[in-house]
């Protein structure tokens, strides 16, 4: 069967068994891109795992990358349950976001091989499929609001947080490829968290 064109515009889930369906395919995915690296995840595989047809897998998810992009989205909603389950003991806005952030560095890291396809999913995305990437960085700055207890962020704390975020994912690139290990990964993550969000101490921007 051909596959959907790459470029076609992704389905979305709207009743409960398609919602169900979307959760099998990522959660097939994610068990896949476990184990094996990106390029060997097969979507035919991904399906099958998920057991639904091709043209369904492709309907909401039009290209692997997409695919992979959608476990990222995933990802980031269960930190943020996590961050909801947990409460916030954070002595300052700093701490509560290195804490966020460390935890999903953590989770990051017990799957590495999934973390390196997430990354090449995101960090592929060009043009009008740079859009992906955007709204992960939204989902993840959601979190971390969520998280620092802030409620209307100020364009200030808007951007500290997306500077943080882009942070974030270069230790994680740098930790999945070996470049530095997990406890360098968590100082840095606690450094920046101190450094970019230093301007927040003296009040809100």
């Amino acid at each position: 069967m051909a596959r959907v064109a790459e470029n076609r515009a992704a389905a979305q889930p709207s009743s409960r068994l398609q919602r169900e369906k979307y959760a099998r395919m990522l959660d097939a995915a994610t068990k896949l891109g476990s184990a094996q690296q990106f390029d060997q995840v097969q979507m035919m595989d991904v399906a099958e795992a998920a057991g639904v047809a091709i043209a369904t897998l492709y309907r909401y998810f039009p290209s692997k990358r997409h695919l992979f992009v959608g476990v990222m989205s995933q990802q980031i909603a269960g930190m943020g349950m996590l961050v909801e389950r947990t409460g916030d003991t954070a002595t300052s806005r700093s701490d509560a976001a290195a804490g966020a952030l460390v935890t999903a560095m953590q989770s990051f890291m017990r799957r590495p091989v999934l973390g390196t396809s997430m990354i090449r999913a995101i960090n592929s995305g060009y043009g009008p499929d740079a859009v992906e990437a955007a709204r992960i960085e939204q989902e993840f700055a959601a979190v971390l609001l969520r998280a620092m207890a802030i409620e209307v962020p100020s364009d200030l704390e808007r951007t500290l947080i997306r500077l943080l975020i882009q942070q974030w994912f270069g230790i994680a690139q740098s930790c999945v490829n070996d470049h530095i290990d997990r406890e360098q990964a968590e100082s840095d993550i606690r450094l920046a968290c101190e450094l970019l969000l230093a301007p927040m101490a003296a009040g809100r921007g």
